[in-house]
């Protein structure tokens, strides 16, 4: 006979129960509790010898494979067992008896239904159904999902694989599994997909069998073709009754069936998605003019990729990139100022495949004139506007200046009643060799880099030029500064 002492409990208290057992007995029992789920365990003799024995009840958890981190948003659903339930997409108003999240689950609420299908849901959308589970009589609940898969893209072959880790070690009595896993646009769905398990694991995710030898004896019982070639996906048997993989093109789920599992590698192969991002809505015109050196461009992608990475080429040089919404509008503009003259341009959009899409070329025109800041650095500037071409007498600057200046092009500045001019020469990655005339001096300038330079030939530095940023090939910001009378070396 089982006693337990509540004279003095209150509540929340442990309630010890007393069980009078013979010398040199064992025990095998079972707990039900609110928060766990029905656990049996055995206690020795030995065990009982030795005084207290603590029985740790298990919790319902879901946690990465790998990293043995908890998976929170989870929620956990208990479905009647009954063959219109037990399906990949069932009617839950038909079908549910309860729903739980993770940090709830009280598996006694529904216990007293019997048998029960019990579908673990993830917020990344796997799911984990065990199918007619005997609550009374099963271990605890427990599942090991891999959300994010190894994928692997052969381009030669147009295929893409995706691999997952997917395991359970109860509950104890079911009758088979379904398992639910998300794909995305990688996969083309006009082409077949096979789901295949390349992998078996043992319960510390240790690999058992990697397509090397017999498949263990424990996995009999499965569709043998998993082990092989992989089971085609069927895209019509929804309730999974002929076949044991089902695509659901609707949800983007591959659904399979199987008798049971401790961990395994499920992998779909398919066809790699081949449709290439389309570019409309394109704006501005071609031989649009402005005045607006960062211009910008509106356009729309369309693809299977809800985004797409879209880059703007202005006369063959990348200058900007964005991540865009697919079927949006979008728009872009150039990170750098553009030059006062004709461009080419185009954008170039890629999905995630790296499937790519162009749209047509087109010219802008930038026109007018460039305005230069009127203080840089506190120090007063012309106020005014350049030119910057390459025209063989610009306005001059004054000094203390900033500009964005092109490569070939130059500007000229006054410096003791006489004109100078000064010219990129060339651009390097780090470098930009500047020619400063009336007599030519060249200097190479890294970028952040300030020289002084002596621009009328009495042996003192005038001027101090320095390369404060190099945009591209084409194009650098450089400031011109007057060197006060008492610093000049």
């Amino acid at each position: 006979m089982i006693e337990r002492d509540k004279t003095t409990a209150q509540c929340g208290d442990i309630l010890p129960y007393v069980l009078p057992l013979p010398i040199g007995s064992s025990i095998t029992g079972g707990i039900i509790s609110l928060k766990s789920p029905p656990f049996t365990t055995s206690i020795s003799s030995a065990e009982i010898a030795n005084g207290s024995v603590v029985v740790t009840m298990p919790l319902f958890d879901v946690r990465d494979p790998d990293t043995n981190s908890l998976i929170t948003d989870v929620t956990v659903l208990f479905l009647k067992y009954v063959s219109y339930c037990d399906i990949p997409e069932p009617n839950m108003t038909a079908c549910k008896i309860a729903e739980m999240g993770a940090e709830d689950f009280a598996p006694l609420r529904v216990i007293m239904a019997g048998k029960v299908d019990i579908r673990i849901v993830l917020g990344s959308g796997h799911i984990v159904e065990f199918v007619g589970v005997d609550l009374i009589n099963s271990g605890p609940l427990k599942a090991d999902i891999d959300i994010d898969p190894e994928t692997y893209v052969n381009r030669s072959t147009s295929t893409i694989e995706k691999i997952w880790k997917i395991g359970s070690f109860a509950p104890d009595m079911y009758e088979y599994i379904l398992i639910g896993i998300p794909y995305d646009i990688t996969v083309e769905e006009s082409q077949p997909v096979n789901m295949s398990i390349p992998v078996l694991y043992d319960n510390n995710w240790n690999i058992i069998w990697n397509g090397t030898g017999p498949v263990p004896i424990d996995y009999s019982d499965f569709d043998s073709n998993f082990f092989t070639s992989g089971v085609q996906c069927s895209d019509t048997d929804a309730n999974l009754t002929e076949t044991s993989c089902y695509r659901d093109k609707a949800n983007n789920m591959v659904w399979m069936k199987i008798p049971h599992f401790s961990g395994i590698g499920p992998e779909l192969s398919g066809t790699l998605d081949s449709t290439a991002p389309t570019i409309s809505d394109l704006s501005p015109s071609d031989g649009y003019s402005t005045t607006n050196t960062k211009p910008t461009f509106t356009f729309k992608v369309t693809d299977n990729d809800p985004q797409n990475t879209c880059y703007l080429y202005v006369d063959s040089l990348l200058v900007a990139t964005v991540t865009v919404t697919t079927n949006t509008s979008s728009s872009i503009a150039p990170s750098i100022p553009l030059s006062v003259e004709p461009h080419t341009w185009y954008l170039l959009c890629e999905d995630g495949v790296l499937n790519q899409g162009k749209s047509q070329v087109r010219i802008i025109e930038i026109t007018g004139e460039i305005g230069l800041p009127s203080k840089v650095d506190g120090v007063s500037g012309n106020g005014g506007f350049i030119v910057v071409s390459p025209t063989p007498s610009p306005p001059p600057i004054e000094l203390d200046s900033s500009l964005d200046l092109m490569l070939g092009y130059k500007v000229e500045f006054t410096y003791s009643g006489s004109t100078y001019s000064l010219k990129i020469e060339k651009i390097y990655e780090n470098e930009v060799t500047i020619v400063i005339k009336s007599e030519p001096a060249i200097i190479e300038i890294a970028e952040g880099e300030t020289k002084e330079v002596d621009i009328d030939g009495d042996s003192s530095n005038d001027i101090a030029v320095m390369v404060e940023q190099i945009y591209n090939a084409t194009m650098a910001r450089i400031k011109i500064s007057l060197i006060p009378e008492g610093k000049r070396g």
